[in-house]
């Protein structure tokens, strides 16, 4: 079987990841190579973690006085790294640490663009993510084999656009796919 990048694509976590991290994820491949894959969940809210949480415990000041918080949800980025932020954003702000992915996202790990978001600037979209997914050589692969993850081309819509407890079924339909049809046990003729 030939290597195919999946770097700018969505995986959908099938059914039989239900019970684990993954359940009804959707996660952006930001990398992906024979040496391994790295990307962000950005289907899986973190209910108790709020914006206003983070840049307090960075000694981040919010707006100005007087305006309202900024609040947007924070998400399970992946098992990797929870304690780390990694945002993934709209291609309309750049930081020299940022990695531009395509001409609609960028990834950025930096407190600058914290700073700037809780200031009420920075990028137009933002998905905040808590940690990653990693796979090591040749283990995406092998789960692709094993159809642990349907793959959606990427788009702003799904990425940005859409409601983040909305992501997963958008990703679906945009297969065509009703996973009430889906048998997920295997049976032996």
């Amino acid at each position: 079987m030939a290597f195919t990048a999946l770097k700018n694509h969505l995986l959908v976590a099938m059914p039989e990841l239900k019970g684990s991290i993954f359940a009804r994820a959707v996660i952006y491949v930001c990398d992906h190579d024979p040496n391994g894959a790295m990307g962000v969940m950005i289907s899986n809210p973190m209910p108790h973690v709020k914006f206003s949480d983070i840049i307090r415990d960075l000694k981040i000041p919010a707006n100005t006085p007087g305006d309202a918080p900024i609040e947007l949800p924070i998400l399970t980025g992946g098992p990797v790294a929870m304690n780390k932020g990694f945002v993934l954003h709209s291609g309309d702000y750049e930081h020299k640490t940022s990695n531009k992915l395509t001409d609609f996202a960028t990834l950025s790990v930096n407190t600058d663009l914290v700073r700037q978001i809780a200031a009420g600037s920075g990028p137009h979209a933002v998905n905040f993510c808590l940690g990653y997914a990693g796979w090591g050589a040749g283990q995406l692969e092998n789960e692709l084999k094993h159809n642990s993850w349907l793959v959606v081309p990427a788009s702003p819509q799904l990425v940005f656009n859409t409601p983040v407890k909305e992501r997963y079924q958008a990703c679906l339909s945009t297969l065509g796919i009703d996973l009430s049809k889906f048998i997920t046990t295997a049976g032996r003729a």
